[in-house]
């Protein structure tokens, strides 16, 4: 298992050298190369929480106005986020601030080395840590970075610090509110363990969200959505509707059927087989990046930097590529392929679009990739489910053997 590690460990040292030199010759630019999108002015995606100290100093709500922000935006996160302004960040550290996000980044990073143990594994990571994805959350600064760093962090403690997971989860939905759709990692854990800690999470999320519930809706309004660089349920009904005149209702209604019908047919499968599964940190991780990639999906539409929590997803599948056969084998391999072009939709559009002249094929060509993708995880995620959640449905651990060698 070493070897594998260390080219991991060989890819993580190239990408930070390489983001150090761009970051230290102001060459951001250079990632166009990539297809990535480059902001006029780096790290742009911090300066509305350290622009917010503006906003306060003037008895303004960032929320609703924030002129601290280069470009006017408004502050799009829980009002925790002004927790820096208060402590007097103010657009003079936005590099500060930024940098300090990358470290944790970066040192987030490291914990997938564990999950790279075989060739494979360590390959498909490493491609998928390369891609455009990654360059647009550092060249922006994102905070999807400290949520990545929060969740990545949840998986690694999961098997030996529950609580200390169940605690990391629940930081990082307080932040962004998305990552609550991580606690299906938890279910990987003894059943009373799991319902309690899943449980208590959940009421004190709900809690939390009756107390900022005044402020979700100019949250929602303050997140932009481009679809060149998104994800989300929302995508393809608008754009159908936009290029057809079709109603949007009905298609988008259409579109949570459709999710509605994968999740019931892979319970009627579980009724009879299951996924071969030992629980682990590569299992763990799967279930927390699946669940926020899934649940994030059907929020509505998303930055493409949110796909980072893809990365966790890969050595599962890769396992399970080598532990099944047949059309199981097929579909989680076609799962695992689908990861990297998604990660790295950005370039192949980009010389795409230059060939042909559009960007519309490339656009509606990366919306039916990331549709079996979800699809593919939802029915993965589901046919992986521990034995204690259907404990009527659930087949012996011989019958599941079976189907594993079989499928």
């Amino acid at each position: 298992m070493r070897a594998p590690r260390v080219a991991l460990a060989a890819a993580w040292c190239l990408l930070w050298a390489a983001a150090v030199w761009l970051i230290a010759n102001d060459s951001l630019h250079d990632l166009e190369s990539l297809g990535v999108p480059v902001m006029a002015q780096r790290f742009a995606d911090v300066y509305p929480v350290t622009g917010a100290s503006v906003a306060l100093e003037r008895g303004l709500d960032p929320l609703a106005d924030n002129p601290g922000d280069p470009w006017g935006r408004a502050l799009n996160y829980p009002r925790i986020w002004l927790l820096p302004a208060l402590l007097g960040v103010g657009p003079q550290h936005s590099d500060s601030f930024a940098i300090a996000l990358l470290v944790v980044f970066a040192a987030s990073l490291l914990l997938l080395l564990p999950l790279a143990t075989t060739p494979a594994r360590s390959a498909t990571l490493a491609l998928c840590l390369f891609s455009p994805v990654t360059w647009l959350a550092i060249e922006r600064a994102n905070s999807d970075m400290l949520v990545f760093a929060l969740l990545a962090a949840s998986a690694w403690a999961l098997a030996h610090r529950p609580r200390t997971s169940a605690a990391l989860v629940g930081t990082a939905a307080v932040l962004k509110l998305y990552p609550i759709f991580a606690l299906g990692g938890l279910l990987g854990l003894p059943r009373r363990t799991a319902l309690w800690l899943v449980g208590s999470i959940g009421v004190a999320f709900l809690g939390y969200l009756l107390w900022i519930r005044a402020d979700l809706a100019a949250i929602q309004a303050n997140s932009l959505a481009w679809n060149r660089i998104s994800y989300g349920i929302t995508q393809l009904p608008d754009a159908v509707s936009a290029n057809t005149g079709w109603p949007r209702q009905p298609l988008l209604v259409a579109a949570f059927v459709a999710i509605a019908i994968t999740l019931i047919a892979g319970l009627c499968v579980r009724r009879r087989w299951t996924l071969p599964t030992e629980s682990g940190p590569t299992l763990h991780a799967f279930r927390i990046g699946a669940g926020v990639f899934v649940g994030t999906f059907c929020l509505g539409s998303n930055f493409d930097y949110r796909l980072l929590c893809l990365l966790p997803v890969v050595p599962q599948l890769v396992d399970w590529c080598a532990t099944t056969r047949g059309r199981v084998r097929l579909a989680v391999g076609a799962q695992a392929a689908l990861i990297p072009l998604l990660l790295w939709s950005m370039t192949w559009r980009k010389h795409l679009a230059a060939t042909i002249g559009s960007e519309t094929p490339g656009l509606m060509l990366d919306e039916v990739l990331t549709w079996l993708l979800v699809f593919g995880l939802l029915a993965t995620l589901v046919l992986s489910l521990p034995a204690w959640l259907l404990p009527r449905w659930s087949a012996t651990p011989s019958n599941a053997a079976d189907g594993a060698a079989t499928a």
